[in-house]
C-alpha cells in the first residue's frame, strides 16, 4: 500500500539562551515528518544541531522537499538505507516514523506512543538526569527538580571564569543530599590549562560522576565559516581533531574524576571509531543526531560500553523516541546504565510541542 509523506518544521525558544560555539542559541528549529498508510499514522523528529557532526536544518529542508510525497508500494527499508551517512540527524527522525509504521503492520493494535509524563517517565522506570541553569538559578531550582524524581545534576561550565564555575559547584555540592549525582558539561570550552585546573578540583572533590567534553574536538572555525565540513584546509583540521582527541585521551589518564565524550563523538560511526581507539570512559550520545535507530542499539552489544543517552531539546515526537531507546539500553545493562540525559523540557518555553499526544505536537506546528 502507498504511503504518503509530509513535513512541518518547527522552531522552539528556550527559556533562557544558551551560549554555544556559534554564539548565542535562542531558539532551536527542527522538521517533523509524518507518514501515513490507510489509516496508519506515524511521526519522526528531525533535530539537527548546527555545531555538532550532523547536517544543518536547511540541507533537511531541502531533503524532505525532495522526497517523494507519495511512496508507491510504501516505504521500503531500501528507501530508508539510502538517505545519505551525511543526514544523521534525518537517518533517525525519518528512520524512527519508518519503524513505527513497520511496527503497526506488524500489530495494527499498538499504537507505538505513550504520553510524556512530565518530562519524567516512570512507567517503565527510567533513571534520567536534569540539566540546571547556569550560575546561582542552579541553587534555586534543584529542589524543585529533586522532588520531580531527579537524583543526577548536570551543570555547565566554561562560560564564566572558572573560579566562579568552581564556587557554585561547591556551593551546590554542599546543598545538594548526599544521594544526588553531579555531571559537569564544559562544551569543549576549556583550554588545556583550564581543564587540568578543573579536574584536579574535582579529583579532590572526589563527588563528581563525570566530567563531559572539557576540551574541544578539534572543529573550532575559522571566521566566517558556520559548518565545519566548509573548513578551507582538510588536512588542517584533520591534525587538529587528532591533536584534540589526543588530548582527550591523555586528561582521561591523568585524573581520576572520569571524562566523557560529547561533541567528539556526535554520530553511531565516530562512537565505533572512538571505541576502536581504546576509548572507554564516558560517551554521551544523542540518538537525534546519531544516524538510524537501529544503528544506536546495534551500539548496546559493545563489550564495556560506558554510554549515556541524552537529548538533544527535541520535541515529545523525538523524546519518545530517545526514552525508548535509552529504556532499552538500560535493560540490556547489568548493573544499570547512568543516567539518561533527559531533563531539559524546564528548558523550553511552553508551546505545545511537549503535548501527550503526536497528533496534537502535529497540530501545533503550522509552518
Amino acid at each position: 500500500m502507498d504511503v504518503q509523506f509530509d513535513y512541518r518544521h518547527y522552531s522552539r525558544r528556550f527559556q533562557t539562551a544558551l551560549f554555544t560555539p556559534l554564539g548565542v542559541w535562542s531558539s532551536r528549529l527542527g522538521m517533523v515528518v509524518r507518514l501515513q498508510q490507510g489509516d496508519r499514522v506515524v511521526y519522526g523528529d528531525i533535530s539537527p544541531i548546527p555545531w555538532f557532526a550532523c547536517e544543518s536544518f536547511d540541507e533537511v529542508f531541502q531533503f524532505c522537499s525532495r522526497w517523494p510525497k507519495t511512496l508507491t508500494g510504501g516505504v521500503t527499508a531500501a528507501a530508508i538505507a539510502a538517505i545519505p551517512e551525511s543526514l544523521p540527524a534525518t537517518r533517525f527522525g525519518i528512520g524512527w516514523a519508518w519503524e513505527q509504521l513497520q511496527r503497526q503492520t506488524l500489530d495494527p493494535d499498538l499504537g507505538g506512543w505513550s504520553p510524556d509524563q512530565n518530562h519524567l517517565d516512570h512507567d517503565p522506570p527510567l533513571v534520567q538526569s536534569a540539566l540546571l541553569p547556569a550560575g546561582p538559578q542552579a541553587l534555586a531550582v534543584w529542589g524543585d527538580l529533586w522532588d520531580q524524581g531527579y537524583r543526577t545534576f548536570k551543570v555547565k561550565v566554561g562560560d564564566r571564569p572558572l573560579p566562579r564555575d568552581l564556587d557554585l559547584i561547591q556551593q551546590l555540592r554542599q546543598a545538594l543530599p548526599a544521594a544526588a549525582q553531579l555531571r559537569l558539561d564544559a562544551n569543549g570550552k576549556l583550554t588545556e590549562a583550564e581543564a587540568r585546573q578543573l579536574l584536579e578540583w574535582c579529583d579532590r572533590l572526589g563527588t563528581i560522576e563525570f566530567v563531559e567534553q572539557p576540551t574541544g574536538d578539534g572543529t573550532g572555525l575559522p571566521p566566517g565559516v558556520q559548518d565545519y565540513r566548509e573548513h578551507p584546509d582538510p588536512a588542517e583540521l584533520a591534525e587538529a581533531k587528532e591533536t584534540a582527541w589526543i588530548l582527550l585521551q591523555t586528561l582521561a589518564q591523568d585524573y581520576q574524576t572520569p571524562i566523557a565524550l560529547d561533541e567528539s563523538v556526535t554520530t553511531v560511526a565516530q562512537v565505533r571509531q572512538a571505541y576502536d581507539r581504546g576509548w572507554r570512559g564516558v560517551v554521551v550520545l544523542k540518538p537525534s543526531l546519531a544516524g538510524s535507530p537501529q544503528a544506536v542499539r546495534d551500539l548496546f552489544t559493545l563489550a564495556d560500553l560506558d554510554l549515556v543517552l541524552s537529548s538533544a531539546f527535541e520535541t515529545a515526537i523525538g523524546r519518545q523516541a530517545v526514552v525508548s531507546l535509552a529504556q532499552d539500553w538500560e535493560a540490556h545493562c547489568s548493573p544499570s546504565p547512568r543516567a539518561a540525559g533527559l531533563g531539559v523540557s524546564q528548558w523550553l518555553q511552553a508551546d505545545g510541542l511537549d503535548s501527550a499526544t503526536a497528533a496534537e505536537v502535529w497540530k501545533f506546528i503550522h509552518f
